[in-house]
């Protein structure tokens, strides 16, 4: 799957907005003014989605939009602390550079984060969907699949099949799965995953290197496929990131 992180930033001419005008919408404003007299062009979600990224200090974005209507009803943008004030009219003049979309000030929601390492508290947000293995040849492959907000995010893994652990497996896909919701890509390696018997319960603990120096531990109860338990495992441990940060 195609992650922003294999591609190079491209260079976005950003223009200035119209003398006297702001980016806040306001009634009057040479912007508004603009967007009332034209049509507002229907740009793909993942189009604008991929442009605000390319913007300085934006960690992700995230377009909701209702239908077939062109304005987005929602712009959710991830951005470094000391951007925050900035970002959105940032994007708002990519947009209307690249495409003369104008989208109102008061539609961002802005949230800002001291480190990447706070953007895995995006991942909270992610739900299990399925685990699947596959034979090709002499190689095993595990895929994983979660869903947030809509999207669905898929990981791979792959090993020989005569040294393959099932359980190994899917956790690393898991991971993969994880790298391709986030911007960046995967937050570390899964380094050790173990059966464990607690209260008469089977549950399997998974040990997640964060790629800082910081072991993020995780744990689920096994409910009838290991392999599903494993997936589990692997988000407990990335959501303890958020929860040990401090």
């Amino acid at each position: 799957m195609p992650r922003d992180r294999d591609q190079p930033r491209a260079k976005v001419s950003l223009p200035a907005w119209p003398a006297s005008g702001g980016a806040d919408g306001l009634p009057g404003s040479p912007e508004e003014q603009f967007a009332s007299g034209h049509p507002q062009p229907h740009v793909e979600v993942a189009e604008l989605e991929r442009a605000a990224r390319q913007v300085l200090g934006v960690h992700n974005c995230r377009v909701l939009r209702r239908g077939e209507e062109a304005l987005p009803c929602r712009v959710h943008v991830v951005v470094q602390g000391a951007r925050r004030l900035a970002v959105a009219k940032d994007i708002q003049s990519a947009w209307f550079a690249l495409w003369g979309l104008y989208v109102p000030r008061a539609l961002f929601v802005v949230t800002a984060v001291r480190s990447r390492l706070d953007l895995i508290a995006e991942v909270r947000r992610l739900q299990f969907v399925q685990c699947t293995l596959t034979r090709a040849g002499p190689t095993i492959l595990a895929s994983v699949a979660l869903s947030a907000g809509g999207r669905t995010f898929e990981g791979h893994a792959a090993q020989p099949a005569l040294s393959a652990d099932p359980m190994r497996l899917a956790a690393h896909a898991a991971l993969e799965a994880v790298g391709a919701a986030l911007p960046g890509g995967r937050p570390g390696d899964v380094i050790e995953m173990r059966r464990l018997r607690v209260a008469g319960a089977s549950a399997l603990l998974c040990a997640v290197d964060d790629g800082r120096g910081r072991l993020l531990l995780g744990v689920a109860r096994v409910r009838g496929d290991e392999r599903d338990a494993a997936v589990r495992a692997v988000l407990d441990a990335v959501n303890r990131a958020v929860l040990d940060r401090a």
